[in-house]
């Protein structure tokens, strides 16, 4: 069950963050509705995932002491 907390919380934190970052930068793209651009779907995705990792891995140790 802590594992499915660390990972929810992680993605739900993630995306808060992500979509906070995509305002300030004025980042508006939609994968399934916009035309597919790779340097914006590789902006996309390495913001999220640069929020992410982080927050996942500290949640992780902070959580699942064992």
């Amino acid at each position: 069950m802590k594992n499915f907390i660390v990972m929810f919380s992680s993605i739900l934190i993630a995306s808060m963050i992500s979509d906070l970052i995509y305002f300030l930068i004025d980042l508006n793209y939609n994968l399934f509705i916009d035309k597919f651009d790779f340097l914006l779907f590789t902006l996309d995705v390495g913001i999220y995932l640069s929020v992410f990792l982080p927050i996942y891995f500290l949640l992780r140790k902070l959580l699942l002491k064992e």
